[in-house]
Order: structure tokens, then C-alpha cells, then sequence
């Protein structure tokens, strides 16, 4: 199996945790060969920090080497547009969620990488969560039955200083509502779990940060399997970040798996227990010290097989798709004071 080079584009805030994971858990399989920011004092930061080169021109660090893997941790607005330059020189591509912030230019970048022979996968690592993972299998056995109510809670604290520290932050071009951004990995998981959502009805207000765009959400959803659900997502909480949850209710049981990032299993309960319950809740009971949890290196250990293997991803941009779809028409639904229909 071959080692993957890969460059960094965007050197920000969750750069670190991609870099963090490679170098300390996956050095045999991954390597990083340059890094890139506008911002050439992040890119030299970051780029010295981890003994590469460093670029603040995508097309220099083109010139200087292509690696098997971009990754770009850009910001949200901009994803469609770098991943439509970067697929005419790579082979594979890895986006940071969203793909992107509308339908038109989510499709324009699918569309991109399939017409340069690209692959490209969407960050999706709270999939891979032990405790999430453990939920989907009883879903897909049927524990649950017939599901009437999935719900996500995305109860986070970002305060001014977040917002400040960079300029894209909380702007409806670059960055979207707190639904778009921090609740994006969130909606990924009700799609993943429950199937289609059929409409949306959705509140928003500015709670506390001088932004924008809102930093508190609320949408009710109907699903085509007739379930309903509701996301609540704010960065508003205060003082400190109390939870990213989702829950699980069916006429055959309820899960609810809390904690920062949808690791802790917080409520494992079933009509018709099994001796493996007793294990799940035992062994698959992490919480993990701040909200960006442990799925990125496994998400990276998908990605490492399925290049390698030549195997179809999970994770591809059509996957990525379906949480735009569902963040285009809950924005559609704010705008419009109304239920939208997907």
C-alpha cells in the first residue's frame, strides 16, 4: 500500500487538527510535502512549524510538487472554487465540511473533479465515531423499528474573539449561519442515519455575536420515512461549549450519544436487550476533550484504502451534496418565513 503525500491549503484553525493526525498517528501512511496560505505568515508558521515548504500561491506549490492528496481547509464560501482549480492537477482532493455553501456551486465542483478524473472526499469524521457507528448498526438491524423523532443539539460557545480573528468569520459570502458551519457535521449524521428530509421549517436570530449572519438556528423536519426531527444548533452558549448530541426514538428504543462531539453514549436503551448492550456502554463510552472528537484519523484511515484500493468512498462529493441540499432550502426557509419543500 503506498504512502500518500499531501499539501495543505489553508493553514486556520482546523489545519491543525488535520496535521495533528497525521503526524502523530499516521506517519506510515500519510506524508506532508508543502502547505499554503494567503496569509503568508500562517503558511510560514505552519509550514516551519512542521519543516516543509511553504506557499501563499496555490500555483507555486503546484509548480513546486503535486502530492496525491490537496487538502483544502479554506474557508466554506470558497471550497467550490479552489476545488474546481485543484482538480485539474490532482488526483484526489479533501474538502473540509461544507462542500459548499449553495447548491449551483456544490454541483459545479462535483462536476469539476468528475471531468478531470478527480476524487473527491468531504470531511465527515464524526461518522466514524465509535459510539455513532454502534447507532447506525442498530438502525440498519431494525432495533429501532419504526423511528417517529431524530433531534441534533449543537450547543457550542464562540465567543466575539472567534468571530474577530478572522474576517470570513460569520459572513454570509465565506462562512454561512452557525447551520452551515458549526452544525454542518451534525446535519451530515441525521441525513446519514434517518434518510431524506422531505421539508424544513426554520427560526434563526443574532443571540449574542456582533456578526453578519445568525448564530442561532432552530428547523423542524419532516422526513420521507415519515419521521420528524429538529436540529438546534448556537454558538452562543455560555461559558463554555456544553454539548454536540443527536438522539434516536423509535417504538423499539432510544439512543442519545452527547457529549462535545457526538462520542458520549448518554442514553443506550431497547425494548428487546441484547448481552452486546451491556458492552456497548461500556466500551464505546468516550468524551473526548474539546468538540473535534477522534474521527479524523479514521476518516483518514477510509481515504488511505480507498485510494489505494481503488474502492468507492462513503464520503464522496454526492454524499457531500445532501447536507447542501438540506442547508440551501433551511436559508430558504429563513428567508422566506415559510416551510420549504426539498
Amino acid at each position: 500500500m503506498k504512502k500518500l503525500s499531501c499539501s495543505i491549503i489553508g493553514c486556520g484553525r482546523i489545519s491543525r487538527r488535520h496535521i495533528d493526525v497525521i503526524l502523530e498517528s499516521l506517519q506510515k501512511k500519510f506524508k506532508i510535502i508543502s502547505v499554503c496560505d494567503i496569509d503568508n505568515s500562517k503558511a510560514k508558521a505552519t509550514g516551519k512549524m512542521i519543516s516543509v515548504p511553504y506557499f501563499n500561491n496555490m500555483k507555486e506549490m503546484i509548480n513546486y510538487q503535486i502530492a496525491d492528496i490537496a487538502c483544502i481547509l479554506t474557508e466554506s464560501g470558497n471550497h467550490p472554487n479552489h476545488i474546481v482549480y485543484l482538480s485539474k492537477y490532482y488526483k484526489n482532493i479533501i474538502v473540509e465540511k461544507p462542500l459548499s455553501l449553495n447548491i449551483k456551486d456544490a454541483k459545479q465542483a462535483i462536476h469539476a473533479c468528475k471531468k478531470n478524473k478527480c476524487r473527491l472526499f468531504v470531511v465527515k469524521q464524526n461518522r466514524f465515531n465509535p459510539a455513532i457507528v454502534q447507532l447506525k448498526n442498530a438502525i440498519d438491524s431494525k432495533r429501532f423499528k419504526k423511528i417517529f423523532l431524530v433531534t441534533t443539539r449543537v450547543r457550542w460557545t464562540r465567543k466575539q474573539n472567534y468571530y474577530d480573528q478572522a474576517k470570513w468569520r460569520g459572513t454570509k459570502k465565506l462562512d454561512g449561519n452557525v447551520i452551515a458551519n458549526q452544525a454542518s457535521h451534525h446535519i451530515d449524521l441525521l441525513l446519514w442515519l434517518n434518510g431524506e428530509v422531505k421539508s424544513v421549517f426554520a427560526y434563526s436570530k443574532k443571540s449574542l455575536a456582533k456578526i453578519e449572519m445568525d448564530d442561532t438556528v432552530i428547523a423542524i423536519l419532516k422526513f420521507k420515512n415519515n419521521s420528524l426531527g429538529c436540529i438546534e444548533a448556537t454558538t452562543a452558549t455560555r461559558p463554555v461549549d456544553l454539548e454536540g448530541s443527536i438522539s434516536v426514538l423509535g417504538e423499539g428504543g432510544s439512543v442519545e450519544i452527547a457529549g462535545f462531539a457526538v462520542n458520549k453514549i448518554k442514553t443506550w436503551k431497547f425494548i428487546n436487550n441484547k448481552i452486546s448492550d451491556k458492552k456497548i456502554l461500556l466500551e464505546y463510552n468516550e468524551n473526548p476533550p474539546n468538540v473535534y472528537g477522534y474521527g479524523h484519523m479514521k476518516f483518514y484511515e477510509n481515504i488511505y484504502k480507498s485510494i489505494n484500493n481503488k474502492r468507492i468512498s462513503s464520503i464522496d462529493g454526492n454524499e457531500g451534496m445532501k447536507s447542501v441540499i438540506l442547508l440551501e432550502a433551511i436559508n430558504k426557509s429563513l428567508d422566506l418565513k415559510k416551510e420549504i419543500n426539498l
